[in-house]
């Protein structure tokens, strides 16, 4: 699913690491820093990356602005259709923000011209507790199209 992700000049920056091995996934849950409870007994661990320089770049300069943030903006596509992907095979995940990104850097041998993102646990079934917070409705999303909600 995420080789169908759409991308600037369809670079797709993102890269993909697999924690599959009991030894390898232990190491990457000692690299979060919170959730460690909803995370155990996960059956992988996904770390997303993506590469600098790629997306937002021509002939190695970038094009606006933005620079890198449009390698994150692709990075965020490809782990939107990855997450929607394991939905609809069953599985949940837990995106973790709050990792120690050296660390997993070293366990998945990822280079250093890669930006560690997240890490995602599926884990089988729907979510079993309510999200925290309250969602925005649709209408603050959109502005000043409420009236189409």
């Amino acid at each position: 699913a995420v080789q169908e992700a759409p991308s600037w000049a369809n670079q797709q920056p993102t890269k993909y690491y697999v924690a599959i091995s009991p030894e390898k996934l232990e190491a990457a849950q000692n690299a979060i820093y919170g959730n460690k409870e909803r995370v155990a007994g996960a059956p992988v661990l996904i770390v997303s990356t993506f590469e600098r320089g790629k997306s937002g770049f021509f002939r190695g300069e970038p094009t606006n602005e933005i620079g890198d943030g449009w390698g994150a903006y692709d990075n965020g596509l490809s782990n939107c259709y990855l997450i929607l992907k394991a939905r609809a095979m069953g599985f949940d995940t837990l995106i973790m923000g709050m990792r120690d990104s050296a660390a997993l850097r070293t366990i998945f041998n990822i280079p250093s011209e890669e930006t560690v993102r997240f890490g995602s646990w599926p884990r089988w079934g729907g979510r079993k507790e309510k999200m925290s917070g309250k969602m925005k409705k649709v209408g603050r999303i959109l502005g000043d199209w409420e009236d189409l909600c």
